[in-house]
C-alpha cells in the first residue's frame, strides 16, 4: 500500500535521554506548565522505574501521561532533529490540555533485559506515500522507545487517520507485554508486570517496520559510557 520516500538512518548519539538539554524549548514553558508535568509524575514514575510493587489507578495514569507524551517529543528532537514528524499541532495539544492527541498511542512495559538496565532509548520516522496514487499526501510515522531502569515506554504517532489505530490492533496480535496507557483501555494496573525481556524489546522494536511496512531493519544494542543506545538503519523499500 505504501512506500518509503526517505532511507531511515540513526546516527549514535553520545550521553543519554534524561541528560540532554533541548534548546527549541523556551524558559517559560521550561519552567512552567512542561515543569508541573513532570513534578505531578515524580511519585508514581519513582515506583515504575524502580519496580516497586504498587497499583496505579486512573489518578496515577492522568498524572502520568503528560509526562510520557513530553518526552516523546523531547526525544524526537534528540534523534531526529532534521526530521521532525510530530506536527505542532499535536505539540500544542499537550501544552493546551496536558495530553497528547487521542490518536496517539503510548504503551509501558515492565523492562527485565540487560540491554537497556539504567536507561536505553532509541526512535525512527518513516515517510510513506501511497505508490498508486500519486497525490496523496504524505504519512509521517514516528516511533519512540525508551526505558529508564524498569520502565520501558513505547509511544507511536501518525499524521494520517487509522494508522495508529491499526498499530494498536498489530500489538495486541503480537500479545507482547505491554499495557495501553494512552488512550486508556483501563482504570488499574498492577506492576510489575511480566517483564519484557531483551528478545522481545527486539521485536517491539523493529517488527512493525519489517512486517508492515517492508523496511528492512538493521538493529543493534550498543554500550558506551555505561549507557546503552542503539543503533538502526531502514533501507527504502516498495510496500505491496
Amino acid at each position: 500500500m505504501f512506500r518509503s520516500l526517505d532511507p531511515m538512518t540513526y546516527k549514535q548519539k553520545r550521553g543519554c535521554l534524561s541528560q540532554r538539554k533541548i534548546r527549541k524549548v523556551c524558559d517559560v514553558c521550561n519552567s512552567g506548565w512542561m515543569s508541573r508535568a513532570v513534578n505531578r509524575a515524580k511519585p508514581v514514575a519513582e515506583k515504575l522505574t524502580q519496580g516497586l510493587r504498587c497499583t496505579c489507578n486512573t489518578i496515577d495514569f492522568v498524572n502520568l501521561i503528560p509526562w510520557l507524551a513530553i518526552t516523546t517529543v523531547m526525544q524526537e528532537f534528540i534523534s531526529t532533529p532534521d526530521a521532525i514528524y510530530i506536527p505542532v499541532q499535536d505539540r500544542k495539544t499537550i501544552m493546551d490540555t496536558n495530553f497528547p492527541p487521542i490518536d496517539w498511542t503510548i504503551w509501558i512495559g515492565y523492562y527485565g533485559g540487560d540491554e537497556w538496565r539504567i536507561m536505553g532509548h532509541t526512535h525512527y520516522v518513516a515517510k510513506l506515500k501511497d505508490h498508486d496514487v500519486s497525490d496523496t499526501i504524505d504519512c509521517h510515522i514516528q516511533m519512540a522507545t525508551f526505558a529508564i531502569r524498569n520502565l520501558l515506554v513505547h509511544s507511536v504517532t501518525a499524521t494520517l487517520p487509522g494508522v495508529v489505530d491499526e498499530y494498536r490492533k498489530f500489538v495486541r496480535d503480537e500479545k507482547w507485554n505491554l499495557f495501553q496507557i494512552w488512550p486508556p483501555k483501563l482504570d488499574r494496573m498492577t506492576w510489575p508486570r511480566f517483564p519484557v525481556l531483551d528478545g522481545e524489546l527486539l521485536a517491539i522494536i523493529t517488527s512493525y517496520g519489517r512486517d508492515k511496512l517492508g523496511l528492512s531493519v538493521d538493529f543493534n544494542f550498543r554500550r558506551e559510557y555505561g549507557i546503552y543506545h542503539s543503533a538502526r538503519i531502514f533501507k527504502q523499500q516498495v510496500v505491496d
